[in-house]
């Protein structure tokens, strides 16, 4: 009879006998042979021989190491994936897409790569999704040709290949076989690493080398590791590289990045933008000063809210007008088009402009007495003020190639960084532009009276013009702060969550124009168009121009290098700004006693 502690241990060794024959998650239980070919490029297939594959189960390769590229550091740690197609039991073949190519060649400037890495293959086990068999292998070496490299990248590579020969001291020819090396200089540092003339340069630094651009060490090596063919033997040389100066526009892209931004926010404070930036302080300290003391010594920040939200509508007709196009943004969150996915972003614009434009048109200008002559005036200057706008939309077109709200929310990300406001200088002033530009007001500043005096042509103006804010500062949400980003992944959840934060975005911007319009007072559209027009749409214009003559004429390896880091720091230097510019606006509307200056940046 079996005693109460050997029952116990009877069970414990049971137990354990299941979880050994049980595969747990990542077993290594799959047998895998080899990889052909070593050298692919987009649209080839790489074909992966085993054993063990099991049938109907998706599978994911899994490539981890170290890649090479000429003239760049070594990226360590390298991790890429993509799905694999099971062919049958003894083998599976994975496609080379343009993705699984950036990922490898890098994405922001794209070149020849030799990846050394650990394969692994992971199968989704019938246990569950979370379960996986895999199998591994080690010292993979692939051959990675990216779908285009820029004209500027590989002239630059070639003339560095060159001066690098020169500097080692020997002449190198491109023949069939790879590059050559024609001829060797006595005493030079190749003479003396063991380089003999009729060496074929198989490898440097870890880089295949199939052509002379591939002939470029990585940034400051001190030594460089040389495989060369040598008859019919290969060999492993050490050279000398020590003194070589050679300084990738990757490594100086986090430098050029904050000079860039540091260079734009002197040049944005010293301009008239500048100016007027100081002007509009020193105003909104003064409106916060007398708000502060109508209201004996309240808070300046719940001060300027309460007076901000005064100018926000109370009218039935903006009440509809802002249930509208909320139910317009949210469509759109949701995937949904409004009139065609293809041109809703211009179609909505469009649509508010044109309306704003016959309602002025149909009231006659709103002057003293209707007028044809005072409507053709007031719609043209309602255009002029929205050109800034439409130089916006039209960066954003050069930026993404698409109108479709889709493809411009996946264009960017959830992060400040991954906006468009962020991605370059210009995109950020003309965002800029684009909101000034719509301070001014529709309706006659002679009619800004209490709102119950308005006559029926000035709230027409007013509940159109209010129209078009919304969708104005829901156009540029989407297409500058990143849009519904990180929602739209199917479900509801997240969907409602893409949909309240594109509403959020919206009527932060739509705050900004509030307090604008609160700070510098009542401004009538048709008195300062000829000013919006030399301020606000001729700077937008020209950047929209410049941005699409730097996007026809890239700069290849320098460009690509300092986009992604020059997002970064704009955001930085913008926020920082905006964190100093609102605690000179606080601490001086909370001591009268402080000097308000016309300039202070300087």
């Amino acid at each position: 009879m079996l005693r109460r502690q050997d029952l116990r241990w009877l069970v414990l060794g049971l137990l354990c006998a299941l979880s050994a024959c049980t595969p747990q998650k990542g077993a290594l239980l799959l047998e895998l042979g080899e990889v052909t070919p070593r050298a692919v490029e987009v649209g080839d297939r790489l074909r992966i021989t085993g054993s063990g594959f099991p049938e109907g189960r998706a599978a994911t390769l899994v490539l981890v190491g170290d890649a090479s590229r000429a003239g760049e550091p070594v990226t360590r740690g390298l991790e890429v994936s993509a799905e694999a197609r099971l062919l049958s039991p003894h083998a599976l073949e994975v496609e080379v897409t343009r993705e699984l190519a950036a990922a490898i060649c890098d994405r922001s400037d794209p070149r020849h790569t030799t990846l050394r890495a650990d394969l692994e293959l992971r199968f989704a086990s019938f246990r569950g999704p979370h379960t996986t068999v895999s199998g591994r292998l080690e010292g993979v070496t692939l051959d990675v040709t990216p779908e285009s490299v820029s004209e500027s990248t590989l002239t630059m590579l070639r003339k560095e290949a060159l001066r690098f020969a020169a500097f080692l001291g020997v002449e190198v020819a491109r023949s069939e076989e790879g590059v050559t090396v024609t001829r060797v200089a006595e005493r030079s540092r190749a003479s003396r690493g063991g380089l003999v003339a009729g060496d074929v340069i198989l490898e440097l630094d870890g880089l295949s080398v199939r052509g002379l651009a591939d002939l470029v060490p990585p940034p400051n090596q001190r030594s460089s590791r040389v495989v060369v063919r040598r008859g019919g033997d290969t060999a492993t040389l050490s050279v000398d590289a020590a003194g070589f100066r050679f300084t990738s526009p990757a490594s100086l892209a986090n430098a050029a990045a904050l000079a860039l931004a540091a260079v734009f926010a002197f040049g944005l404070l010293s301009s008239p933008f500048g100016r007027l930036l100081g002007l509009f302080e020193r105003r909104l300290v003064e409106r916060l000063r007398e708000a502060n003391e109508r209201r004996q010594k309240e808070h300046p920040l719940r001060a300027a809210l309460s007076s901000v939200a005064r100018e926000v509508p109370t009218s039935l007709g903006r009440h509809l007008a802002l249930v509208a196009v909320t139910v317009v943004l949210v469509l759109v969150a949701f995937g949904q088009s409004v009139v065609a996915s293809e041109i809703d972003v211009p179609a909505l614009f469009l649509a508010t402009i044109s309306g704003s434009m016959l309602v002025a048109l149909g009231v006659g200008g709103a002057g003293k007495r209707p007028s044809v002559l005072g409507g053709l005036k007031r719609a043209g200057a309602l255009l002029v003020h929205q050109l800034p706008l439409i130089a916006a939309l039209g960066a954003c077109l050069v930026v993404t190639g698409s109108f479709r709200a889709v493809d411009i929310v996946r264009a960017q990300g959830p992060w400040p960084w991954q906006w468009h406001l962020f991605s370059s200088p210009g995109l950020s002033l003309v965002c800029l532009l684009a909101l000034a530009a719509q301070v001014p007001l529709t309706r006659p500043v002679r009619s800004l009276s209490p709102r119950a005096a308005l006559g029926w042509r000035g709230r027409a103006l007013d509940v159109a013009q209010w129209t078009h804010d919304l969708v104005v500062c829901g156009l540029l949400a989407l297409v500058l702060l990143g849009g519904w980003a990180p929602g739209g992944k199917g479900s509801l959840s997240s969907d409602l969550l893409g949909a309240g934060l594109l509403l959020a975005k919206a009527w932060t911007l739509l705050l900004g124009v509030a307090l604008a319009r609160w700070t510098l007072g009542a401004t009538d559209a048709l008195r300062v168009v000829r000013w919006s027009a030399v301020w606000f749409v001729l700077p937008s214009w020209l950047i929209l121009g410049v941005s699409v003559a730097v996007r026809r004429f890239s700069m290849g390896a320098a460009s690509g290098a300092l986009d992604q880091r020059s997002a970064w720091a704009l955001t930085s230097v913008l926020a920082l700004g905006l964190a100093w510019f609102a605690h000179r606006i606080f601490r001086q509307a909370r001591n009268p006693a402080t000097e308000l200056r016309v300039l202070p940046w300087l």
